[in-house]
């Protein structure tokens, strides 16, 4: 009971009583951010002013092919992705401990030592201790490759010819428009040259063979047109059994 009769008020609570309540506090906080960061399908990464690890979340180790968050501590991007990729991530995070400026929603393809490539959208933000001083930098990445993959799929469709792989009509004429932009500011020093193919007597070969016949026949063509043009040049199918070729730099 307090001195005035009434019930004991939060000033009364013992003080050891005081410091396991705000102890008790503060564990329930750090399991549910620790809970928080090792559920997040994405990879959560925090590092120091040298670009060192400091913490890094489940999902993160597990993309990075370590057995617990804690083995990656200490250790750099150069220990788990190309030096190429490596070296951009230490020049963008320097250049957040620089200037205090985040970069949102990056997206950039991670390249493995193996070879293998994957794209994530990546956020970076300083660090900043009690004092508000830059400590380092913490970071989130989330995987986006079935995206690329998808829109990778969608730009070759518009752009290219679903039996031959060649180029289509329109992704030719967007190059060939470029030639003519490029030709009218350099006249006499840029040309090029327009070729127009078609195949004698195709309608035949489907009326007679069918038109799996005829796709062969369109494919086997493709080939052999795409070992006669140089890597520069430009081979496309633009309809039926009609083939264009812009020669560049003749």
């Amino acid at each position: 009971m307090s001195r005035n009769g009434g019930k004991s008020s939060v000033e009364d609570e013992p003080a050891d009583e005081a410091a396991a309540r705000e102890i008790a506090r503060l564990k329930e906080e750090i399991f549910l951010l620790a809970t928080l960061m090792d559920n997040v399908p994405d990879s959560i990464y925090f590092k120091d002013r040298e670009s060192r690890f400091t913490r890094i979340n489940r999902y993160a180790a597990a993309r990075f092919g370590v057995a617990d968050p804690s083995h990656a501590v200490g250790r750099t991007d150069a220990d788990f992705f190309t030096e190429e990729h490596a070296a951009k991530a230490l020049r963008d995070e320097q250049e957040i401990i620089r200037t205090g400026q985040a970069i949102v929603n990056v997206e950039e393809k991670e390249t493995l030592p193996d070879g293998n490539i994957r794209w994530v959208s990546t956020t970076k933000l300083p660090l900043k201790d009690l004092e508000g001083n830059v400590v380092g930098t913490f970071g989130i990445s989330r995987d986006i490759s079935g995206r690329k993959r998808v829109e990778a799929l969608l730009e070759r469709q518009a752009f290219h010819d679903p039996l031959t792989g060649l180029p289509n009509r329109m992704l030719f004429m967007n190059r060939f428009e470029s030639s003519f932009r490029r030709a009218n500011r350099s006249p006499g020093r840029r040309t090029f040259a327009l070729l127009y193919i078609d195949v004698d007597r195709f309608k035949g070969v489907n009326d007679s063979l069918g038109h799996q016949a005829g796709d062969d026949l369109l494919c086997e063509i493709s080939r052999r047109l795409e070992r006669c043009v140089r890597p520069g040049d430009t081979l496309a199918r633009i309809g039926g059994d009609e083939f264009t070729v812009l020669l560049e730099g003749i």
